[in-house]
């Protein structure tokens, strides 16, 4: 049923590991209804003293992978939030971008929730800004794309970057192209948006590195095969090639261009932070690099460092729960949770949950963060900046023997 809740939590979700919900899609429906007659299908009302938080996730789609590891991880966020019994409402967006309007509004009119969360996928992500802006109501935005926070205009001053933008990334990307002499760079991504913020970036930051983009090619994210793109690419002998795809679809790409013989540098954006992804594509995402945020390399950094204090909370809790490592988009989430923690003692000096009052202290609270470290990097934000991640805080890593590793 279009828009239906797939779950209504009290802080208490049951759910697979991510590897076997990511195993088992197939059945996806049937998982999805059993949840619901568990938990109640039923849109709900806020109730007096409590705090409603509706979640725009993509639990079936090319998304899935993504969205996940975050449903397990929303099992982990707190009962109570500054006093308040907290309320979780999730949706599945099938990685569809009316479908998440859909789920938007109905989550805003229904749930009457009072902040939204979601979604991961860069064209659903997007579709949420608009509905969330005219409803007045605060959104945690867990996509990297720069556009859903900047500028910060009537409807953006009601999103909040969980995710550090692109543009953050990539600094580190170039220049770690260039000390390594890179002179020509191919460009592989998703043909949507996401595609078109890497290039325009790289339009911005390589003329004054000598370096040069010599052939870009994309493909559909639900693609089984690029050999054609891949052929292509190796044909123009760039020196290095920029993936822009994240999760187990980026692996498509990769593995087309290590099996075809490509041997130059490999980088990807920082949305294959996943288990999944090494796991999928094993040796031949082997020496893959990316840009990303400390929560995926936490155990490479000092036991003191502030980057990893989250992590070494978080961790141990999902591992408990799902017998697996979390995935950094699991770590969005829980970046949500702390955020919200922070924000909603704030919001309560302003007005009760359910009321445009409360929702207005709370964004105000989120644009005033200031020196926040969490799982995503170092956080302060303000009037003009909704996605204020230190650069800093972004570490190089790469795939070795079978995961992420700091680059040293």
């Amino acid at each position: 049923m279009p828009g239906s809740s797939y779950a209504k939590m009290r802080h208490c979700v049951t759910r697979k590991t991510h590897r076997e919900e990511h195993g088992m899609l197939g059945t996806a429906l049937r998982r999805l209804l059993l949840t619901a007659a568990i938990f109640g299908a039923a849109a709900v009302t806020a109730g007096a003293g409590e705090l409603t938080v509706g979640l725009n996730l993509p639990q079936t789609g090319p998304g899935s992978s993504l969205g996940v590891p975050m449903m397990n991880a929303v099992s982990l966020m707190p009962p109570t939030i500054g006093g308040l019994k907290v309320n979780y409402v999730a949706l599945d967006s099938r990685t569809d971008v009316t479908q998440t309007a859909a789920n938007t509004r109905k989550l805003i009119t229904e749930n009457k929730a009072d902040v939204l969360i979601g979604e991961v996928v860069t064209p659903t992500s997007l579709a949420m800004v608009p509905i969330a802006g005219e409803a007045k109501t605060p959104l945690l935005a867990t996509s990297p794309i720069k556009a859903l926070a900047y500028p910060v205009d009537d409807v953006r001053r009601w999103v909040f970057k969980i995710v550090p933008d692109d543009d953050t990334t990539a600094p580190p990307v170039v220049k770690y192209l260039a000390d390594k002499g890179v002179k020509t760079i191919g460009i592989i991504g998703y043909n949507d948006a996401y595609l078109q913020v890497w290039t325009g970036l790289f339009d911005q930051l390589l003329p004054s590195t000598g370096m040069k983009v010599i052939a870009v090619e994309s493909f559909e994210r639900s693609a089984t095969s690029t050999t054609p793109q891949a052929l292509k690419l190796i044909a123009a002998k760039p020196d290095a090639i920029f993936v822009a795809a994240g999760g187990t679809p980026a692996v498509v790409p990769i593995r087309d261009l290590r099996q075809r013989g490509f041997k130059g540098i490999i980088l990807a954006s920082h949305g294959i932070g996943l288990p999944d992804f090494i796991d999928r594509g094993g040796k031949d995402v082997e020496g893959v690099v990316m840009v990303g945020e400390p929560f995926i390399i936490w155990r490479d950094l000092p036991a003191d460092s502030p980057y990893n204090k989250l992590a070494q909370k978080f961790v141990p809790a999902y591992q408990e729960k799902f017998k697996a490592d979390p995935p950094m988009m699991a770590a969005h989430i829980a970046d949500c949770a702390t955020l919200l923690e922070m924000a909603v003692p704030e919001a309560l000096k302003r007005g009760q949950p359910g009321t445009q009052e409360f929702k207005d202290g709370l964004r105000d609270a989120l644009e005033n963060v200031k020196g926040l470290y969490l799982n995503n990097g170092l956080l302060s934000n303000s009037p003009t900046n909704h996605a204020g991640y230190d650069p800093g805080g972004q570490f190089v890593m790469t795939v070795k023997d079978g995961a992420f590793h700091l680059v040293k």
